[in-house]
């Protein structure tokens, strides 16, 4: 049976120096027996895309607070908008 790993993104696994290298490898150990790792933040895509770029690559995104969920593929599994009517 496989299992999923969510991880939050800042000051969890990305700090002010970066990723930490043991963080990196064990995600992808994880990855390599089969499980699914999902990044988790209150980030949109484009905030973490460059930031991930060669180190670590999410089964799932869990984007905005949890208002966007997104497979590897970005394909959305899950979308939530604030109305304007409510913003304004």
């Amino acid at each position: 049976m496989s299992k999923i790993l969510f991880s939050d993104f800042d000051g969890t696994l990305f700090f002010e120096d970066g990723f930490h290298q043991e963080d990196i490898e064990a995600i992808q150990a994880f990855q390599e027996e089969g499980n699914k790792f999902a990044l988790c933040t209150g980030r949109p895509l484009g905030g973490v895309l460059a930031l991930i770029e060669g180190k670590i690559n999410p089964d799932y995104y869990v984007l905005c607070t949890g208002g966007l969920v997104l497979d590897k593929d970005y394909q959305v599994i899950y979308g939530q908008e604030i109305p304007f009517d409510l913003v304004k």
